[in-house]
């Protein structure tokens, strides 16, 4: 019975590589990019997230947090952008959010589609975005989001066919558009290259304190090209665990051939 632990073995493969647990998406990135004012004053940056003007109300006072996470519920759905973007206590509610994209991103149902904002009725613009932002470091091509409502914190999804690759992002409040008091906030790589140059790619991840520094001031947003950055092992199908159990028991006829065709 020799060939009983090999397929026990087999099909102990199976169930360590089978599809995840109900519930669990196939593939989890996220991060988060945060403003903690400073004892000093004086620092309007800390941890990947810069702020603009100092003002007796400014962001520069508060906490600004970024909170983004990227994920794929199987193998075939869409990639899933969320995204949530806080300030506490300010006088002055978000204006709006612009996040990075390639180009030839348009909003289409391959690239764009199932999106759901925390403010009804928030408007949406592509392309060119460089109008309206006073303090944005470089010209910017992305997803503009305007609430309606000027919140305090704004939460927005959507699906996209597009794989996620590092970017930058820019928010304003509704003070003005002079620099000098209006509050803004970007990541602090927005002017660095999304890639360190001493490395040709950073495939998507999630960031921590411990990631290298050009993700931890960066986050993750849709590329141009379609499909998932990754390459994505094809779920174990019946018609594979039979090929498996078929292959087991044909190698154990053989054996046994070969044993009777070699008489002791």
């Amino acid at each position: 019975m020799r060939y009983i632990p090999a397929l026990l073995g087999l099909v102990g493969v199976v169930f360590l590589i089978a599809p995840q647990a109900a519930g669990d998406p196939f593939l989890l990135y996220e991060g988060t990019l945060t403003y903690t004012p400073p004892p000093d004053g004086d620092t309007i940056e800390s941890h990947g997230l810069k702020v603009g003007a100092k003002t007796s109300d400014g962001w520069s006072l508060r906490n600004v947090t970024l909170h983004w996470s990227v994920s794929l519920e199987t193998p075939t759905s869409p990639w899933h952008y969320s995204y949530s973007f806080e300030v506490s206590g300010v006088t002055y509610g978000i204006s709006h959010f612009i996040l990075e994209t390639s180009p030839s991103f348009t909003n289409t149902e391959e690239n764009f589609r199932n999106f759901v904002c925390s403010s009804p009725g928030a408007v949406l613009t592509f392309g060119s975005q460089e109008s309206g932002s006073p303090g944005l470091p470089e010209p910017l091509i992305g997803i503009r989001i305007q609430p309606l409502d000027s919140p305090m914190i704004l939460t927005w999804s959507f699906d996209s066919n597009k794989q996620p690759v590092w970017g930058d992002f820019y928010a304003k409040d509704g003070l003005g558009m002079d620099p000098a008091v209006a509050n803004y906030a970007f990541n602090t790589g927005f002017t660095t290259g999304d890639l360190d140059p001493s490395i040709e790619a950073y495939a998507p991840q999630s960031v921590t304190e411990n990631s290298p520094s050009v993700l931890r001031t960066h986050l993750l947003r849709p590329d141009t090209e379609p499909g998932p950055l990754v390459t994505i092992p094809e779920p174990l199908s019946v018609a594979f665990l039979g090929s498996v159990l078929a292959g087991v028991v044909g190698w154990r006829i053989r054996g046994r051939r070969k044993e009777d065709s070699n008489p002791a």
